[in-house]
């Protein structure tokens, strides 16, 4: 399947020709689950195209922690591959998505050899950072009406 290198321009090209020689680019319907809980990591998703909700389940309600838009990944995956342990999350397909599937075995050479590839998950871990640091301070400051009025429009409901 055939993609636009552009969308990993934040990655050297060198680097792009090889994920493309050891990954695979892959299309999935919206409602596919990607990943379930307790699941092992083979494979690293850098989304090209489409949506993906990252979440977790507690006494059996979801906890919607991230969405992974084009150009980023999953930190929670990438952990979990890296330390080869069960994940702690769950993914499902939010729109029509195209996803670049980076096998885990390759994941040490390109740490280590490939800075911009390791700049990729810095850049994640901060962004999901962030993005809770936000939700507190709106969970500790704003009423629960102002809070649902700006989660429906971000959402676009």
């Amino acid at each position: 399947m055939e993609f636009d290198k552009k969308t990993l321009s934040f990655l050297k090209p060198e680097l792009v020709e090889k994920l493309l020689q050891v990954s695979s680019i892959k299309e999935f319907p919206k409602g596919t689950a990607l990943l379930r809980e307790e699941q092992y990591v083979k494979v690293i998703p850098i989304v090209l195209s489409g949506l993906v909700r990252i979440y977790s389940k507690f006494d059996n309600k979801e906890l919607l922690l991230y969405y992974i838009k084009p150009t980023q990944s999953c930190v929670m995956t990438f952990y979990a591959a890296l330390k080869n342990t069960p994940n702690k999350i769950s993914a499902t397909i939010e729109e029509n998505s195209k996803i670049f599937l980076i096998p885990i075995q390759y994941l040490p050479s390109f740490l280590k050899n490939h800075p911009k590839f390791s700049e990729l998950f810095y850049n994640q871990y901060n962004l999901r950072y962030l993005e809770l640091i936000d939700t507190i301070g709106h969970l500790l400051i704003d009423r629960m009406d102002k809070r649902l009025y700006d989660y429906l429009k971000r959402s676009r409901i």
